[in-house]
């Protein structure tokens, strides 16, 4: 994030029969593919505008991280696809932008927000989640 280190919230994984959205956004940034529904971040700065993967067109204005800052890029292309995979959700405290990427990790990258947190009401302590919670499983990607 930009303050440093963000904690992991959540995860959780489920088998999904959805729509996968790959993003180019030139500039030497390799495309990023997520679901439909995931957050990317917009033009604008603070508070970070957001809006979801399926929603982007080609020229749509998204931000990258490029050598140490954020760089506002048109999308070049935007692929919709249907997919039948696995999705790992991962929400993060606080709630900011982070570099996505597709691996290798390359040299800048889209930027990104973890799932949506949910909104809680009311008061009570809540669990600290257990280690074995916050850890990430392996996985196993053809495409790695």
């Amino acid at each position: 994030g930009a303050h440093g280190w963000l904690r992991v919230d959540r995860i959780t994984r489920s088998d999904s029969n959805c729509t996968l959205v790959r993003l180019h956004a030139g500039r030497g940034t390799p495309p990023l593919t997520v679901t439909g529904e995931h957050r990317i971040v917009v033009e604008g700065s603070r508070p970070s505008r957001w809006v979801q993967a399926e929603t982007l067109q080609p020229g749509d204005v998204v931000c990258v991280w490029t050598e140490g800052q954020v760089v506002q890029v048109p999308l070049q292309k935007v692929e919709n696809f249907p997919a039948d995979t696995v999705i790992v959700q991962i929400c993060f405290k606080p709630d900011e932008p982070v570099c996505a990427f597709d691996p290798p990790p390359p040299f800048s990258s889209l930027l990104s927000k973890g799932h949506r947190p949910n909104r809680r009401r009311g008061g009570g302590l809540r669990q600290v989640p257990s280690a074995e919670v916050l850890s990430i499983p392996d996985t196993e990607r053809s495409w790695w």
